[in-house]
């Protein structure tokens, strides 16, 4: 008998590394409802008046040469913050590509004489993919949505901004725009430079104006109403908020009602998906392999679980709604089919294999979640609904007017 070695089929292999549920989409939907504008990567002042100036001196009418002048913005900017950072009097903020700026600085001052390139090439991007995972990338939606840029060119609004922070230093604003017209090289004399100035513009007036724009949202939206509700704590209660964001819900009594409704659906809504994420990890536990389901629904039962999952709102998907009722009833086996039942749905549609299934022969389990635990004496939380950064963007506006 002769054996023959193959690749293993591709629709055996896990797709994707995250979102297993395809909760994503879920959640997005009720936060939405209140932040309208902010992702959950999007919590930096400094990034979005960083990108909010690189837009305004890349503009272009060719897209593809913009984007490789916002690029070399970019890499300059870093340099510039991060040093800043280092050494500056003003500090520069978060720098997204950290690792790689700061490794390249430090080089340069081991050695002076050398100098750092700007380009849109790889071996020059401070990120592995620059344009998806930088200021270009992650920035441009939320900017988009808050009416300060237009497919990446600067509004009316956006243009005031940051025309005002053009004015405020005439001969940084000549140096950037010199310096991201073409591929060129940066060097140490040049960062000493313009680094502390560079940081200086991130933090004058226009940086308030910047903030209340990026808070308050559309006139008269749910977004308004947060930042008009946040505006009015007191500071022991916005303390309590920084520190845990969920501290929001439990104030949700207090709020007009369109807003203390949005909260309740999110309440309703999150304590499902935690309950179906903690189940989904449990689940993958390595003792559960090739073992029956019932051994882990008498697990469970053993357990005595004491979490009650509230109804949520009618617009909730249907499965989640089965297995709310099964849940609830304690028909475990029935509500952990309907959990692997999504789990496979959801990876079926990416042209891959479940991470976990129910098979003939016991539980198959292709990624493991080996430190999983489950506590099922009150509930937890699952997704901040980019209120997380909301509410770091409102820490700044808020340091600025007390």
């Amino acid at each position: 008998m002769k054996l023959f070695l193959s690749l293993q089929d591709p629709r055996e292999l896990p797709k994707g590394s995250r979102d297993p549920l395809g909760f994503e989409v879920v959640w997005t939907r009720y936060g939405r409802k209140i932040v309208s504008n902010l992702t959950t990567i999007t919590g930096s002042i400094e990034e979005f008046l960083t990108a909010l100036y690189g837009f305004y001196l890349s503009q272009v009418e060719d897209e593809e040469e913009q984007r490789h002048r916002f690029m070399r913005y970019e890499q300059l900017a870093g340099y510039l913050r991060e040093y800043a950072n280092r050494h500056g009097n003003n500090k520069g903020g978060f720098v997204r590509g950290v690792t790689r700026v700061s490794a390249r600085l430090s080089e340069l001052k081991s050695d002076n004489t050398k100098v750092l390139t700007l380009s849109p090439m790889k071996r020059d991007m401070i990120l592995s993919n620059q344009t998806a995972y930088g200021l270009w990338g992650l920035y441009s939606t939320a900017m988009d949505i808050s009416g300060l840029i237009k497919a990446r060119s600067v509004t009316v609004q956006g243009e005031e901004l940051a025309k005002t922070m053009a004015d405020s230093d005439s001969d940084l604003q000549n140096f950037l725009r010199s310096k991201i017209a073409n591929d060129t090289t940066l060097s140490l004399d040049e960062i000493k430079r313009f680094s502390d100035r560079f940081a200086k513009l991130l933090h004058r007036e226009h940086r308030s104006r910047l903030l209340e724009i990026l808070l308050r949202g559309n006139e008269g939206s749910l977004q308004e109403k947060l930042f008009h509700f946040i505006d009015r704590l007191d500071e022991h209660r916005w303390k309590q908020v920084q520190s845990d964001i969920w501290y929001l819900a439990q104030l949700r009594s207090d709020m007009e009602t369109p807003l203390k409704n949005a909260f309740e659906d999110i309440v309703h809504v999150d304590m499902t998906l935690w309950l179906c994420n903690k189940l989904f990890e449990y689940l993958r536990l390595p003792q559960w392999a090739n073992k029956p389901l019932e051994n882990i629904i008498a697990e469970i039962e053993r357990k005595d679980p004491k979490v009650v999952l509230d109804e949520p709102p009618s617009n909730f998907d249907d499965d989640l709604k089965m297995f709310r009722f099964q849940w609830n009833d304690q028909e475990y086996r029935q509500a952990l089919e309907t959990l692997l039942q999504r789990h496979l749905k959801i990876m079926q549609t990416r042209g891959g294999a479940p991470w976990v299934e129910m098979t003939p022969k016991g539980m198959k389990i292709r990624i493991e979640a080996p430190d999983a635990t489950l506590e099922l004496d009150k509930p937890g939380h699952a997704y901040d609904y980019f209120l997380g950064s909301y509410v770091r963007i409102y820490a700044a506006y808020r340091e600025i007017m007390s």
